[in-house]
């Protein structure tokens, strides 16, 4: 089970731990457990090359932490078709994208 501290200005942290450990002191009374439901997307062109390939194995490992996989596309246009029908079909799940400002510029 994942753990979500909310702290009070309304930042969010993330631990897979069963304790909550990493959560900073102060928000170790606001720890819930609940089933995370974000999906999250890496979006640069070279996703696939070996300069990336640890980034993108530890995006892959948080994914599989909070139960998704990661979902990766390589160019800005691949991404936003793929949100579009990600956003018809799962309306309300919010997105996170790791990206670099080159494939950023065009969701914008």
């Amino acid at each position: 089970m994942t753990h979500i501290a909310t702290h009070r200005s309304g930042m969010s942290y993330f631990s897979s731990s069963s304790s909550g450990q990493g959560f900073p002191a102060e928000d170790q009374a606001f720890i819930h457990e609940r089933p995370v439901v974000v999906k999250l997307v890496f979006c640069n062109e070279f996703a696939f090359k070996p300069p990336m390939e640890d980034l993108r194995t530890t995006l892959e490992e948080f994914a599989s932490s909070v139960g998704d996989r990661l979902t990766v596309k390589k160019k800005a246009c691949k991404f936003k078709e793929w949100y579009e029908t990600f956003s018809t079909s799962s309306p309300g799940t919010p997105c996170v994208l790791v990206t670099n400002w080159r494939e950023v510029k065009p969701c914008l």
